[in-house]
């Protein structure tokens, strides 16, 4: 059958939907990207305007439908028509002029808007409009020069988050008197390093945040910041990748224990400064160097006695943490822990077998499917166990295949030692047999 047959007998069978009255019917064959473009011309005039705005939706919808669609008498539909990146630059420049503000939005959006119709949209009436056009990343110059001075704060924030924003707009919209623009300054990564040492003065906790945030922040800054009055300012420094050792230790010690959880979560903190806060009072605290790859096995074997057992539950999953440690708390008597040892990617075979047991039945796919649970492991834990459980959860193994049979029949032999097990539907539903 040749390509133009099947598309011939495909149109067929759409038509055949497209005549009912059920305008649900209709809507599902405007929106299938197979529908012939003959039909999604038609459909682009249906009575009802679901349908309608369906075929503008779809990526596939000719140009002829598009324009058609343009001059819908639903505002919704004509929205949509904004929203599709197929809409040529014709039709965008007729919607910008539309009376709804939604419509004109949806141009402004629109990343194959001309420059000339962006710049035409920056002096919208509407903030919205305005604010899409700020937002644009094909936006020109001389609109989000206009747009830096609008009357509206939100319009001007969304200025400093626009990536083509040049530096001299940032430095004065730096001297905003809104604090939320400020904040949206110190937050881009264009702006200059004197410009992030003004802001670090602000009197505005959040726009002082923002400097922490921002990749270029001196260290020295960084270093005044980690002693702000502000515990959110603080824990900006002890979240930047940035911080200098000056800092973190400064931070390590801070009264606030939000802040010294921040020090154990940053990449650049030594290993001294997570052996100190290993020893900490609060357990969040010790759940923080429990969790970081960088705490040392001696650190670890420490915490793997901890009375708090989301302390614990770090220590399994660490993937730093030692064979010895893992064996221990594969075997502790609190399945959260054991599960934490389940989600190690270096768990090795021999604790995974630990873990086969129907006390773990809530976790056992992780198991099964752990990057170590090799065929042997499998075999042997099936061998092993009497549990329905943990041998249907083996079944269940994309590991197991027509190639693996020895462990194929040791299940099926299982199987017929246990009553009610279900191991041998799983098997069968995944077409492993074996011959009776």
């Amino acid at each position: 059958m040749t390509r133009k047959h099947k598309s011939t007998k495909l149109e067929q069978l759409l038509e055949q939907f497209i005549e009912p009255t059920d305008q649900w019917v209709r809507r599902e064959v405007a929106r299938n990207f197979s529908t012939p473009k003959d039909l999604l011309i038609r459909l682009a005039s249906d009575n009802v305007w679901q349908v309608r705005l369906a075929v503008a939706m779809n990526l596939n919808t000719p140009l002829k439908a598009l324009k058609l669609l343009a001059e819908d008498t639903d505002f919704r539909v004509r929205r949509e028509i904004t929203w599709n990146i197929n809409t040529p630059e014709d039709v965008l420049i007729k919607l910008a002029g539309d009376k709804i503000a939604e419509v004109r939005g949806g141009v402004a959006r629109n990343p194959n808007a001309s420059q000339e119709v962006l710049l035409q949209l920056a002096s919208d009436d509407v903030i919205y409009v305005r604010w899409e056009v700020a937002w644009n990343l094909n936006t020109p110059l001389k609109a989000l020069k206009l747009l830096a001075e609008d009357t509206d704060f939100r319009i001007r924030l969304e200025v400093t988050r626009n990536p083509n924003t040049p530096e001299d707009m940032l430095i004065k919209l730096a001297g905003d008197n809104i604090a939320d623009v400020r904040r949206g300054v110190t937050r881009n990564p264009k702006t200059p390093e004197d410009v992030l040492i003004r802001l670090a003065g602000d009197n505005i906790a959040d726009v002082r945040r923002g400097v922490t945030r921002n990749p270029k922040t001196p260290e020295d800054v960084l270093i005044r910041l980690a002693g702000d009055d502000i515990a959110d300012v603080r824990g900006g420094v002890a979240r930047n990748p940035n911080a200098s050792l000056k800092a973190l230790k400064l931070l390590a010690e801070d009264t606030d224990f939000r802040i010294r959880l921040e020090v154990t979560r940053n990449p650049n903190t030594p290993e001294d400064m997570l052996i100190k806060l290993a020893g900490d009072d609060i357990a969040d605290v010790r759940r923080g160097v429990a969790r970081n790859p960088k705490t040392p096995q001696e650190i670890l074997l420490q915490l793997a006695s901890d009375d708090v057992i989301y302390v614990l539950w770090e220590v399994a999953r660490n993937p730093n943490a030692p064979e010895d440690i893992l064996i221990r708390l594969a075997d502790d008597n609190i399945a959260d822990v054991r599960q934490g040892v389940a989600r190690n990617p270096n768990a090795s075979g021999e604790v995974l077998l630990r873990l086969f047991d129907p006390d773990n039945k809530n976790f056992l796919h992780r198991v099964v499917d752990h990057s170590n649970c090799t065929i042997e492991v499998l075999t042997i834990a099936a061998g092993r166990s009497k549990s329905k459980d943990v041998l249907r959860a083996i079944s269940y193994s994309s590991r197991l295949t027509n190639n693996n049979m020895n462990l194929v029949r040791l299940l099926y032999a299982k199987d017929r030692k246990l009553k009610n097990s279900d191991i041998e539907r799983v098997l069968t539903s995944r077409n492993l047999k074996v011959d009776q």
